[in-house]
C-alpha cells in the first residue's frame, strides 16, 4: 500500500507541472528569525537607585541585524512580591543605531501601578523589544531584555579596609580585614577563638550590604567538626539584623546566627566594627 501511495503522489506532482525548485515555505519562518535579530549594547549597568532615585539610569544602544525592521520598546513593571504587574508600550525606532538613555522620570513614565515613591527593593522595570517588519507591519517578539533592578548600590571603595572589632560572644578577635567581594558583597576575616578549646587565624564569611541592613547567606566560617558538619553562620530569623549607613563606612554592625548546634552553634552574635 505504501508503494502504491508513493506512485500516486509522484503521478500527481508530475501532472500538476510541479518541480522541486517550486516548493517554498509559507510566510517564512526565516523572516521571523531574521526580524527578531538585534544587538543591545549597554554603556552602564541599568539600575533604580533607592538611595538616590535621581541616579537611576537605563542606557543602551540598539542595532538590528535586519535593516527592514523597526524596533518598539516595551516596559514591564515586575514586583518582587507579586510578579508582573503592568506593561507600557514605548517608542518605535526606525533609525539605527538607536539609543535609549532614560533617567528617573523616563524609567517610570507611563506607569500607573508604580512610582518612584512606591517602588521597593528588588522590584524591577524590564525593557523588552518587538521587531516590526516594514513590509507588512507584522510584529515579532525579541528574546532579549534589559532590567533595571531596584537596589541600594554601595560604592566599591566603602566598607573595605581594616576595622577594630568587638564580638559580644568573644569569638572573633580584631582587627578584622574587609575586602570587596563584588557589588554590595564584602568578605570579613579575623582571628577566631573558642574559649577553652582552640584558636584559628583568618576565619570569616561573606555578607551583603542591602539598603541599610546586613545579610548573610548560610555558610561556613572556615572550620568544622568533621563529616561535613561545619561552624555555620546565617542572618538571624529573630529580627536581629546588622545595620549600616550607606554614606558613612566608619562603623557598622553584623548580626549572625550560628546555625549548626551539632557542631558549634544555636546562638546569636553581633559584631561591632569601627574603621581604623
Amino acid at each position: 500500500m505504501k508503494k502504491l501511495n508513493y506512485i500516486f503522489l509522484s503521478i500527481l506532482i508530475m501532472s500538476c507541472g510541479w518541480d522541486r525548485e517550486d516548493f517554498e515555505l509559507p510566510t517564512s519562518k526565516a523572516d521571523e528569525i531574521g526580524a527578531s535579530g538585534i544587538e543591545i549594547n549597554a554603556s552602564s549597568d541599568p539600575i533604580i537607585n533607592l538611595l538616590d532615585l535621581d541616579q537611576s539610569v537605563v542606557n543602551f544602544e540598539m542595532v538590528p541585524t535586519n535593516e527592514n525592521i523597526e524596533i518598539q520598546v516595551v516596559k514591564t513593571y515586575v514586583s518582587a512580591e507579586d510578579g508582573v504587574v503592568e506593561t507600557v508600550e514605548g517608542d518605535v525606532y526606525s533609525t539605527f543605531p538607536a539609543t535609549v538613555n532614560d533617567g528617573k522620570d523616563a524609567i517610570f513614565a507611563g506607569f500607573t501601578e508604580v512610582t518612584p515613591e512606591t517602588i521597593s527593593l528588588n522590584d524591577n522595570i524590564t525593557y523588552s523589544f518587538r521587531a516590526i517588519r516594514q513590509s507588512d507591519g507584522k510584529a515579532f517578539p525579541i528574546a532579549k531584555t534589559v532590567a533595571a533592578i531596584a537596589s541600594c548600590p554601595v560604592p566599591e571603595e566603602l566598607f573595605v579596609g581594616t576595622y577594630d572589632l568587638e564580638d559580644d560572644q568573644g569569638l572573633f578577635i580584631g582587627p578584622a580585614t574587609i575586602t570587596n567581594a563584588g557589588g554590595n558583597a564584602r568578605t570579613i576575616t579575623a582571628d577566631y577563638t573558642i574559649p577553652g578549646c582552640c584558636s584559628f587565624a583568618d576565619l570569616g564569611f561573606t555578607f551583603d550590604l542591602s539598603c541599610g541592613q546586613v545579610f548573610i547567606n548560610e555558610q561556613s566560617i572556615g572550620i568544622g567538626c568533621g563529616g561535613g558538619s561545619n561552624v555555620d553562620v546565617v542572618t538571624p530569623t529573630s529580627g536581629l539584623i546588622g545595620t549600616f549607613d550607606g554614606t558613612d563606612d566608619t562603623s557598622f554592625t553584623i548580626s549572625m546566627f550560628y546555625s549548626n548546634p551539632d557542631c558549634f552553634g544555636g546562638f546569636e552574635s553581633t559584631l561591632t566594627l569601627t574603621k581604623q
